[in-house]
C-alpha cells in the first residue's frame, strides 16, 4: 500500500519546536475563527485541500473513503472539516493514536481490495483539548511538571493501491494495557506499557529483531513515558534504544554517510555488490535518505547512478 502524498498544517508552538522546519504551513492556533473548535475544523479543511492539491494522480472523486478523527466529542472537528468533500467518511476515535489507527485501517482496506484510494486525517488543538479533558485555560490552573502539550495541528496521508514512494508493508494493532496510572497529567507513563507491548508484538509477528529498523517512532510518551518504554523493552531483551541513545544505529549511519566522499561511498558499495553478485544477487535496493540534506542526498543518488553504469548488479533507487 503506497503513501502517495502527505500534508500538514501546524500551530505556532509546533513551528518553534525541533521539527518546525519540516512542516509545510503554519497558522494561528484559532485559525482566525471564533472558537478553538472551529479553528481545529479549519485546520482539517485546509489540510485536506492541501493534500488534494498535491496529489496530481488522484482526483477528489477517486477517493473511496476518508478515515478521520480528533479529540473532541463526536469527532466534530474532523466531521465539520471535511463535510464539503462529499466523500464517504468513517469517524475514528483513537485519541492520540488516531493517525496511526487510520493508516492501519486504511491500509487494510486498500490491501484487501475494499478501496483503491483512502485519505487518513486527524487533528488536535491544545486549547480545545485542555477544555475537553482537563480545565479551560481561562481558569489559570497550574500545570504539573510532567504534563504534556497536545499538538495544535492537522495531518493527512493519501493511501493508494498504486503509486511510488513509501509503502506500508505490515501493521500490528495493539492491545489495551497499562499500569493503572490514574494521573491525567502523566499520560506518558499511562501509555508507555501499550507502546512497548505493541512494539514487542510487532517484532514477534514478523520474526524481526529491532535492529532491522532504522528508526522506531512512538507518539505522546514525553520524557517520562519514553524512559519507561525503554525500560520495559529492555526487560524483554530489546536493547536497540540504548544503542541509539549512545549514538549508534541510524545516527551512526547518518554521520558516516555525510562524512564519506562520493568516491568512498562508491568503493565501499561496489565491494559489497561484488560479494552479493557472487552469491547470485542480480538486483538490489539502493536506499538513500541518510544524508538529511540536499547535498548529501544528491551525493548518494550520484553514487547509485555510477554503480548502475559500472557494475552488473541492477540498483533500484528508493528512499
Amino acid at each position: 500500500v503506497f503513501i502517495v502524498n502527505t500534508s500538514c498544517i501546524v500551530g505556532q508552538k509546533e513551528k518553534e519546536g525541533p521539527l518546525g522546519s519540516y512542516f509545510e504551513r503554519f497558522e494561528d492556533d484559532d485559525f482566525n475563527m471564533d472558537t478553538w473548535e472551529q479553528g481545529e475544523a479549519r485546520f482539517v479543511e485546509e489540510t485536506y485541500s492541501q493534500l488534494l492539491a498535491g496529489s496530481s494522480s488522484v482526483e477528489e472523486n477517486m477517493i473511496d473513503c476518508i478515515l478521520g478523527g480528533d479529540l473532541l466529542n463526536q469527532c466534530t472537528a474532523s466531521a465539520c472539516g471535511i463535510k464539503k468533500s462529499g466523500r464517504p467518511y468513517i469517524g475514528l476515535f483513537g485519541a492520540c493514536s488516531t493517525m496511526a489507527e487510520s493508516m492501519l485501517v486504511g491500509s487494510l482496506l486498500v490491501d484487501g481490495g475494499g478501496a483503491k484510494n483512502v485519505v487518513c486525517i486527524t487533528s488536535s488543538n491544545f486549547c480545545a483539548a485542555e477544555k475537553q479533558f482537563r480545565f479551560p485555560l481561562e481558569l489559570g490552573c497550574q500545570r504539573a511538571p510532567n504534563s504534556q502539550w497536545t499538538v495544535t495541528a492537522s495531518g493527512a496521508a493519501l493511501l493508494s493501491a498504486q503509486g511510488s514512494g513509501p509503502k506500508i508493508t505490515a501493521v500490528t494493532p495493539g492491545v489495551i494495557c497499562d499500569y493503572d496510572i490514574t494521573d491525567t497529567n502523566n499520560m506518558g507513563a499511562g501509555m508507555a506499557p501499550a507502546a512497548a507491548s505493541t512494539i514487542l508484538a510487532h517484532l514477534g509477528d514478523l520474526n524481526r529483531d529491532i535492529s532491522y529498523y532504522d528508526l522506531v517512532i512512538t507518539g505522546d510518551l514525553g520524557k517520562v513515558g519514553h524512559a519507561l518504554c525503554k525500560d520495559i523493552l529492555k526487560l524483554h531483551g530489546v536493547p536497540y534504544l540504548d544503542i541509539l541513545a549512545q549514538g549508534g544505529g541510524i545516527l551512526s549511519t547518518v554521520r558516516a554517510t555525510r562524512k564519506a566522499s562520493e568516491d568512498e561511498l562508491y568503493d565501499k558499495t561496489a565491494k559489497a555488490l561484488d560479494t552479493m553478485l557472487s552469491y547470485g544477487t542480480t538486483t538490489c535496493e539502493a536506499k538513500s535518505g541518510y544524508g538529511l540534506d540536499m547535498e548529501n542526498e544528491l551525493k548518494q543518488l550520484r553514487v547509485v547512478h555510477r554503480l548502475n553504469e559500472g557494475q552488473p548488479v541492477e540498483l533500484i533507487s528508493t528512499f
